[in-house]
């Protein structure tokens, strides 16, 4: 039998005390316990409710402006269930539901929760129209749950971007209960230099090969140089012929020098896209840490990620396996590695209760919020708080804490696993870092039989 970890071992035991049902296999209604009257604890249940000051990076963790340390346990939050990625729509934006979620992350523990600015919201703030915004923030102010809001979650341009980020930051500048701002969810390269090129009038290949010219000076130049790493790397004749103008943007090779200046081109274009819009925000607000929601490595293992106050990024996984898991958890240490004493928060992650029933995906999500919360990274936000029960696709319906059934919510076992580890995250004691042999165990410690 794989050896359990002693941390692990207490949370696991303050899941099971905390559970209200007899866990055993199985995905139906024996799951999943009435969340209709749950209660948020008074003032003063968490450390993190008398703590002062601004949320700021200190190393690899976050600490409040007095000394109070503060790990993330944080949900996306999207809305209502029946109203999902439409919650700041005219006619659906309802604070009374709003603040019954907030509630309800208060019973949980959470004490973080993502936003994102989609387009209605983006229209409001870009015509000073700041109702919706303002009560999210006074009922993350009434519960305790500090805000990362994210900026661009809808179709815009880079300037239109900055110039709602610059709205944003300057009217909540001196709100502590803002945890911080997500730039952009999930971009991609072609997203990055697709919206630098037209910030600055050009096209995407146009910048990669001026790129090239300033580098090389010459195409003969960037043919030598290319060729003295593998002759068949050099340029076809037809770029020769044509020159700097021939030559495209490259597919993915990981050993061609092609593909390493297109890397330090990319790099380069992701500095001026965050460094334009860091700017835009410490032009008013110097106090509220900055992020991007990479679910792509190439992205978020680039050095101009050196701006950023954190990283943050996005994995999934859609099968069962301690295999099949692992590289999800593993990727938070290598980021770790590449950016040494800044904080990473695992901002998306969750598993579909289309794809397993609702004590393996409690299982599996716990180990990840352990994981993250024993290795020393500064957060967790699982995906995501509500089912979306509209969703014609039943895997993005269902991977919410809790679910809606004939009119009542239900809180899925995770939530169980949620309300342990806020118990856990609120003693003041100090917990070391897993060795690195020690991680292959915790995925596989936490199992449902």
């Amino acid at each position: 039998m794989r050896r359990v970890l002693a941390p692990l071992a207490v949370a696991a035991a303050a899941v099971l005390a905390s559970l209200p049902l007899v866990l055993r296999r199985g995905g139906g209604p024996e799951w999943l316990v009435d969340a209709s009257g749950v209660k948020p604890p008074p003032p003063g249940a968490y450390p993190w409710d008398g703590a002062r000051g601004f949320i700021r990076a200190r190393g690899a963790r976050f600490y409040f402006e007095d000394g109070t340390p503060f790990f993330a346990i944080g949900v996306n939050y999207e809305g209502w269930y029946d109203r999902c990625w439409r919650m700041w729509e005219p006619g659906l934006f309802d604070p009374s539901l709003i603040e019954r979620d907030f509630a309800k992350m208060r019973w949980l523990g959470v004490n973080a929760v993502r936003v994102f600015v989609q387009m209605p919201l983006a229209e409001d703030i870009l015509a000073g129209r700041w109702s919706k915004l303002d009560e999210l923030v006074r009922l993350a102010e009434k519960y305790r749950v500090f805000l990362l809001i994210t900026f661009w979650d809808h179709p815009a341009d880079l300037r239109t971007a900055v110039g709602i980020a610059e709205r944003v930051a300057e009217r909540y500048a001196d709100r502590p209960i803002i945890l911080g701002y997500d730039l952009r969810n999930e971009p991609s390269p072609d997203f990055i230099l697709r919206t630098v090129a037209e910030y600055r009038g050009s096209t995407p290949l146009l910048e990669w090969q001026r790129f090239l010219e300033r580098k090389y000076g010459s195409v003969e130049r960037l043919d030598e140089a290319w060729r003295s790493v593998n002759p068949a790397y050099g340029l076809s004749d037809e770029e020769r012929r044509l020159g700097f103008r021939g030559i495209g943007i490259p597919s993915e090779a990981w050993d061609s020098p092609r593909w390493a200046d297109f890397m330090e081109f990319l790099n380069g274009e992701l500095e001026f896209w965050i460094r334009v819009q860091v700017e835009a925000v410490r032009r008013h607000d110097p106090n509220h840490l900055i992020t991007v929601g990479y679910n792509d490595l190439r992205l978020a293992l680039l050095p101009a990620n050196r701006l950023l106050d954190f990283i943050s990024i996005h994995t999934y996984y859609n099968e069962l396996s301690e295999r099949a898991q692992r590289p999800s958890l593993t990727v938070l240490d290598l980021l770790e590695g590449v950016f040494p004493g800044k904080p990473v928060v695992y901002e998306e992650f969750g598993l579909s209760n289309q794809v397993a029933d609702y004590g393996v995906s409690a299982a599996k999500e716990a180990a990840v919020y352990f994981y993250c919360f024993f290795k020393g990274f500064a957060g967790a936000f699982k995906w995501m708080l509500n089912d979306h029960v509209l969703n014609p696709n039943p895997y993005e319906e269902k991977f919410g804490v809790f679910t809606y059934r004939e009119g009542r919510e239900y809180a899925k076992p995770v939530a169980f696993a949620i309300r342990a580890l806020a118990s856990v995250v609120s003693r003041p004691v100090s917990y070391t870092h897993l060795r690195a042999h020690e991680t292959r165990s915790l995925v596989g410690s936490v199992r449902c039989v």
